[in-house]
């Protein structure tokens, strides 16, 4: 147990350590220690090969975003959406990453709203951590070259949130499946933003809002 906590808390420490070096590139206000190339590449090896859970697997496609092709993450200062269009080579990984998470969901005949994986492992708000590398693979246009459902495997773990995870009274998203649990880890929160901004949803983006607010410290 004591092995299992620490390799979570040092894939964390990595995907923290990419994700702050690269918002110091493009938010004047970050600041974060200049690492090289090669220390990078090794943060990024040690990600690749550690993160199997699904907040392990999210936080990589993050940091990956953050780092490798800034202007598609949700922390830049440009508008959202992204620019649409076949991705660029430097979201490669990331696209990879939302690939085989949802071909492990296609082969496993999954219908209807569920979490992108882990659907028995009790942590709800851990599985949409991959919602951002997921809805990136399908604004770019993945599903037409590998013919899987991105738009549909995003959709039914936003209907999961929203339909079959427990709630606060005042409409907060519990944490955990079992019972409501409120834990100030913005995993679920990543994917709302992008998903619910411009959906033409307004009641989703009004339950977005919500769930920032009631999930606080």
């Amino acid at each position: 147990m004591k092995a299992r906590r620490l390799r979570s808390q040092l894939l964390l420490a990595g995907g923290c350590i990419l994700a702050a070096y690269s918002a110091g590139n493009f938010l004047p206000h970050a600041r974060a220690q200049t690492l090289t190339e090669d220390q990078l590449n090794a943060v990024k090896d040690r990600l690749a090969e550690g993160a199997t859970h699904s907040w392990e697997i999210g936080t990589r496609a993050e940091a990956l975003i953050e780092d490798d092709t800034p202007t598609y993450s949700v922390l830049n200062n440009t508008s959202l959406p992204p620019p649409q269009g076949q991705a660029p080579s430097s979201l490669d990984e990331v696209i990879s990453i939302a690939r085989s998470v949802v071909q492990a969901r296609a082969k496993s005949n999954v219908q209807g709203p569920q979490p992108l994986m882990d659907a028995t492992g009790g942590a709800a708000g851990d599985p949409p951590s991959i919602g951002v590398a997921v809805l990136l693979a399908n604004w770019t246009g993945a599903g037409a070259q590998d013919g899987l459902d991105y738009a549909g495997a995003a959709k039914d773990q936003l209907d999961y949130l929203f339909e079959q995870v427990p709630k606060t009274s005042d409409g907060a998203i519990s944490h955990r499946q079992e019972q409501v649990q409120l834990w100030y880890v913005p995993l679920a929160s990543a994917v709302l933003g992008p998903t619910t901004r411009g959906s033409e949803r307004p009641a989703l983006e009004r339950q977005t809002v919500c769930r920032f607010g009631t999930c606080r410290c």
